[in-house]
C-alpha cells in the first residue's frame, strides 16, 4: 500500500501497489532493507523505467 496526498484538498489516498523488498546484510544479520514500489496502475513490473520509486528502511535495535 502507498499513501499519497491529493493535490488541492490535502486528503490522503491509500492504494495497493506492487513492491519489492531486498535485505542488506552486515555480519550475517539484516541491517537495512532496500524498497522499490510502483505507482497505482503501473502493473506488476517494478523498475525505474516503469516509474518505480526507490527507498530504504534502516532497522534500529529496540
Amino acid at each position: 500500500m502507498v499513501t499519497t496526498p491529493a493535490s488541492m484538498t490535502g486528503q490522503l489516498h491509500t492504494q495497493p501497489v506492487p513492491f519489492v523488498l531486498g535485505p542488506f546484510m552486515f555480519d550475517r544479520k539484516v541491517s537495512n532493507v532496500f524498497v522499490r514500489h510502483g505507482s497505482p496502475g503501473s502493473g506488476l513490473i517494478v523498475n525505474a523505467q516503469q516509474g518505480a520509486a526507490v527507498n530504504s528502511v534502516l532497522l534500529a535495535p529496540s
